[in-house]
């Protein structure tokens, strides 16, 4: 993996239901749990990316939040529990779409960035994950290790 991984935040604002119905259709495919339409928010969220240091997206955060410090607050979480995340692999029978999403207990924590066709892809993906988490988590915080918005997190 090369080095300059980080996170970076996507906004979906309500305006926007087909970018909200995608995420949410992602989630719940790799999850398990059928999505509940009722559940789409009415206000603009935000979503973390794990982005490697080649602008590749590696894993998605798994929860939408209100804002952004909500998400850096769960960021922060993940990095804690990375010696803890236990991997759960997904499969889609219909399209032979391979993923994963990260769990700390009963809590998913982050996904795949996408489905890919080739389980060896699947694992590479979860393997530079796994890198990226660790190589951040050893990063002196209140530097630029950690960015959104293409600014600096203090």
């Amino acid at each position: 993996m090369s080095t300059g991984a980080r996170f970076q935040f996507v906004r979906i604002d309500p305006s926007d239901p087909v970018r909200m119905s995608s995420w949410i259709h992602h989630i719940s495919r790799l999850t398990g749990i059928p999505a509940d339409p009722a559940a789409t928010p009415t206000h603009a969220v935000h979503l973390w990316h794990l982005v490697a240091g080649n602008h590749r997206v590696l894993a998605r955060s798994a929860s939408a939040f209100a804002t952004v410090d909500e998400g850096w607050a769960d960021v922060e979480a993940a990095l804690e529990a990375r010696d803890r995340l236990v991997a759960r692999m997904a499969r889609l029978e219909s399209s032979r779409g391979y993923g994963w999403v990260l769990y700390d207990g009963s809590r998913a924590m982050m996904t795949s960035a996408r489905w890919y066709t080739m389980e060896r892809d699947r694992r590479e993906s979860l393997r530079s994950t796994r890198e990226a988490l660790d190589v951040l988590a050893a990063a002196p915080r209140g530097g630029e290790e950690l960015v959104a918005d293409g600014g600096a997190r203090a």
